[in-house]
């Protein structure tokens, strides 16, 4: 969003931004740059040490462009498998590097897990109204 056309024309604005505000936004706007399919963004992430939030919006286009790209190409074909095979160890490489240090806290487990939950039919009834 920031890196769109109307936030730039917004010399007032960008004026009042301090400098040292204004180079680190031009750092993160390097690091999420679209250029090589987010090559730069990709390059950070690998070298990147956890605790780290990758964004979704990449790995969720990268799964569209995929699909997309070999439509043509039937459930089950090894180039489709293979490519759909390469994004999900992406994942998984992700998932595995993740640290989570957080302490369970078994009142708030109780909670979530006693809830009740609608079934499908009752979400699409709701949905309807």
């Amino acid at each position: 969003g920031l890196q769109g056309t109307p936030v730039y024309r917004l010399r007032k604005t960008w004026a009042q931004v301090p400098n040292r505000k204004q180079r680190t936004y031009m750092e993160l706007a390097g690091v999420m740059s679209e250029e090589a399919n987010y090559a730069a963004y990709r390059e950070h992430l690998a070298r990147a040490q956890p605790p780290l939030v990758p964004y979704l919006g990449i790995l969720l286009t990268d799964a569209t462009f995929l699909d997309a790209a070999l439509a043509a190409l039937p459930a089950g074909d090894p180039v489709r498998d293979a490519r759909f095979g390469d994004l999900a160890m992406a994942l998984l490489r992700l998932q595995q590097r993740a640290v989570y240090l957080a302490k369970p806290l078994p009142l708030l487990q109780f909670v979530i897990l006693s809830a009740r939950h609608n079934t499908e039919e009752e979400n699409f009834v709701l949905s309807q109204r």
